[in-house]
């Protein structure tokens, strides 16, 4: 029984490899990408992320880096 739990998780990751991504959300609050940019290490913009549980919404998931925050995450 586990194998073939196993198997219809391997083959739904196989079809979609963000499967597990698709639905994490970061923890509340501020992310920084931070890049080498020769001499220095240079701070991106700060995004906020947010979790509304009144109108089930995450704010900041609008943002450009947003999903590459998750993948990090």
């Amino acid at each position: 029984m586990l194998k073939e739990c196993i198997d219809v998780f391997k083959s739904a990751l196989d079809e979609n490899e963000d499967l597990v991504i698709n639905e994490y959300m970061p923890k509340d609050g501020k992310y920084f990408l931070v890049t080498m940019k020769e001499p220095e290490w240079v701070l991106s913009s700060p995004i906020e992320i947010k979790y509304n549980k009144k109108n089930n919404e995450i704010l900041g998931r609008l943002e450009k880096d947003y999903d590459y925050i998750k993948f990090l995450d």
